[in-house]
């Protein structure tokens, strides 16, 4: 993860480059597979200051920069389709993908009186090397990252309604992403047939309201 100073010197360069910045996309994430009580409270503390908190200071360190232009301007956070269908073996990361989109609800409602927008965007499985930079990125002091050989079956087995989704290559994945955002979308879903799973969800929910009125 970017330094607060390697961040701010990022968003310097654009400063000087460009003027400002329209457009901002927070995409910060490392994985870590593992069962809770497999996970240490070093995972835990390196998947949230990586995810949670490079998210935060990503926006802290260029928001600046949008708020010094005029027009359309948006920030982009990156959360995941594990928001809709969670899944065993990956809980600090879906604790903070859950998490950043907390932090994306606030900031649209703390900079909507400034014209600037933001987008929660919640990408499914795609054809990168997230796993093998994850690893690569996971502190030497942490020791090894270990995955398991049934990490991945238990994970897509657990998923309440199978959230079916194919692994597809990034640019289908966000084909429609451009226009969304012109569009000024609150949310966008790149790919995934998990909208069962997310209804389910929701229905409990309203459930649970209907239970408190009586």
């Amino acid at each position: 993860m970017a330094s607060l100073d390697e961040l701010a010197a990022t968003a310097a360069d654009v400063r000087a480059t460009f003027g400002g910045c329209d457009l901002l996309f927070a995409n910060v994430g490392v994985q870590q597979f593992g069962a809770i009580d497999r996970l240490t409270p070093d995972d835990w503390q390196w998947m949230l200051s990586v995810n949670v908190m490079g998210t935060v200071n990503t926006v802290d360190a260029f928001l600046p920069l949008l708020r010094a232009r005029r027009g359309d301007r948006r920030i982009v956070v990156t959360s995941s389709s594990s928001y809709f269908v969670p899944s065993v073996r990956l809980g600090a990361y879906v604790t903070t993908k859950f998490a950043v989109v907390g932090f994306a609800e606030v900031l649209r409602l703390e900079l909507a009186d400034e014209g600037i927008g933001v987008t929660v965007l919640f990408p499914a499985g795609m054809l990168t090397r997230h796993l093998e930079s994850s690893k690569a990125a996971r502190p030497a002091e942490l020791g090894e990252s270990v995955m398991l050989p049934d990490d991945i079956d238990a994970m897509l087995a657990s998923r309440p309604g199978g959230g079916d989704t194919q692994p597809v290559s990034p640019e289908i994945a966000i084909r429609n992403l451009v226009q969304d955002l012109r569009d000024g979308r609150d949310y966008v879903i790149t790919h995934g047939d998990y909208r069962h799973d997310a209804e389910v969800r929701q229905r409990e929910i309203f459930a649970a309201f209907d239970r408190a009125a009586d």
